[in-house]
């Protein structure tokens, strides 16, 4: 077959380990804004830190929620092709 499709299981593993380290980064600087405000030292300052931190923070959710989603599709991807390449192995014998 000319037209074979080749996919390297490795590298779509490879960016479901990635797309996860970006979601658990998100997830473990979820208080840093906060501890910034309190380090400021000037109430106006520290209030401002924290109406960034806030509009940051559903930001920061919504960025780790897309990279844990696109995590699993991809890994269902890998997955599927799996199966396939299994059951076409089966057939060819």
């Amino acid at each position: 077959m000319g037209d074979d499709i080749r996919i390297s299981y490795g590298d779509l593993r490879g960016a479901v380990t990635n797309l996860d380290h970006v979601a658990t980064q998100f997830d473990a600087h979820e208080d840093t804004a906060a501890s910034a405000a309190a380090a400021v030292g000037h109430e106006g300052l520290a209030h401002q830190v924290r109406e960034s931190a806030d509009a940051w923070d559903d930001n920061r959710a919504d960025f780790q929620g897309a990279a844990e989603g696109l995590a699993r599709s991809i890994d269902d991807i890998v997955r599927a092709f799996v199966e396939l390449d299994v059951e076409l192995a089966k057939d060819e014998r």
